[in-house]
């Protein structure tokens, strides 16, 4: 088969990605070693195309020559965000099909894949006619989502950006899901069924036998954002200095706004009011190969979110070792149980949080045994040629509809 994946965050040159970003590539190696040929549309700050084998890479670059430098030198905010708005999704989404119409290696595919977010798809499924092949779409997270959890207010970008997605999801020949969990939210807010799950694909890391783990080194990877709980680890951190007073926060991932509000400064505040900023260190995106030295120096892995679909920084977390503490929110139990892979705690409840990191940093022993059964579950329940062969059906099945 030919598979087409839509997705701008794909980790070309082993640039610093997203979880959708991280799922086509994993799924990509997957397919190409299984003799299928792959075409990924991305995007880059210059236009190219890379060709390897059975890979074919198409950067996109959409956004006018000229136009980044001239929207950081706008002051009115709106603005700003308007033209940020144009760059993505809309020119993005304009640049895919521009270049799923005129580049002759793309005409005759089998699947066109992309994700909800962003709607990556959208001109392509407006103008879905000119394309024979039947296009997919990939639950990731909406745009909905991200703006309960993030408890932002109903601008008219999330407005626009919720509309775009909505048709896509409409749209598309079929849609498919890694959770349950995500599966049921999304067909009640499009109505749609969505009955087809199927996990990501999860490469196993190479790493040492002998990882030398950092004494009460926590971790935090992810995207600086309300709803992935980042102020709800803020508020737990106080409890487990008091106990555990060397203990070192990292938190890896980028800044993300909201309202033109920069999450990462308020989160700063927030530690330097509870005087807790002398524990954490803030580190910038890293690529997956930089990510994986925090992984192996980490004993424990904090995924505080108020909500998640299907995090890869747990897989990633269990597979260096590390014991995890999480929220019983959407998909995450779903990918580890309770008190047997993890410790799950309720969303939002700082108390339980630390209390769960301080059980952890107390007992070695509950430490090394979840580790172990979470790597040994995961191992079991996303075996990668059985993921293949449910994706390899669910593509020709939606062909043959």
């Amino acid at each position: 088969m030919h598979i087409i994946f839509a997705c701008s965050e794909y980790p070309h040159e082993g640039r610093p990605t997203g979880g959708f970003g991280t799922y086509v590539y994993n799924l990509t190696k997957v397919l190409l070693e299984t003799g299928h040929r792959v075409s990924i549309i991305c995007r880059g700050e210059k236009k190219e195309v890379v060709v390897n084998n059975n890979l074919a890479v198409y950067v996109l670059a959409p956004m006018p020559s000229g136009l980044p430098k001239f929207i950081t030198l706008l002051s009115v905010k709106l603005i700003k965000r308007f033209f940020y708005f144009l760059d993505y999704p809309l020119f993005f989404s304009w640049a895919i099909y521009d270049c799923l119409l005129h580049e002759p290696e793309l005409a005759n595919v089998d699947i066109i894949e992309g994700g909800d977010f962003g709607g990556e798809l959208f001109f392509t499924l407006i103008f879905k006619s000119k394309f024979p092949s039947p296009i997919v779409i990939k639950l990731h997270t909406p745009s909905f989502l991200i703006r309960k959890y993030n408890e932002a207010g109903n601008n008219i970008f999330y407005f626009c950006m919720e509309a775009i997605e909505k048709f896509c999801m409409k749209k598309a020949d079929a849609l498919y899901s890694p959770t349950r969990s995500l599966a049921a939210i999304t067909s009640r807010y499009i109505h749609r069924p969505i009955k087809e799950i199927i996990p990501y694909p999860q490469i196993s890391t190479k790493q040492s036998n002998n990882l030398k783990k950092m004494k009460q080194m926590l971790l935090y990877v992810g995207k600086f954002q309300s709803k992935k709980g980042v102020f709800v680890l803020a508020k737990a951190l106080p409890a487990v200095l008091k106990l555990y007073p060397k203990a070192k926060l990292y938190m890896i991932g980028p800044d993300t706004f909201e309202e033109n509000v920069s999450i990462k400064k308020l989160l700063i505040h927030k530690l330097q009011k509870n005087r807790t900023l002398r524990a954490v260190t803030f580190i910038p995106n890293l690529t997956q190969k930089q990510l994986n030295k925090y992984y192996e120096k980490a004993e424990i892995l904090i995924v505080p979110s108020l909500w998640e679909n299907y995090p890869n920084v747990i897989i990633e977390g269990l597979q260096h070792k590390c014991s995890v503490v999480a929220t019983k929110v959407g998909g995450i139990p779903e990918l580890v149980r309770s008190q047997r892979d993890a410790l799950l705690v309720p969303p939002g409840n700082h108390f339980a949080l630390a209390k769960a990191i301080n059980k952890l940093l107390n007992n070695q022993n509950l430490r090394k045994r979840l580790s172990e059964t979470g790597i040994k579950s995961l191992k079991t329940k996303l075996d990668t040629k059985l993921i293949y062969q449910k994706t390899i059906t669910f593509y020709a099945r939606s062909s043959k509809s």
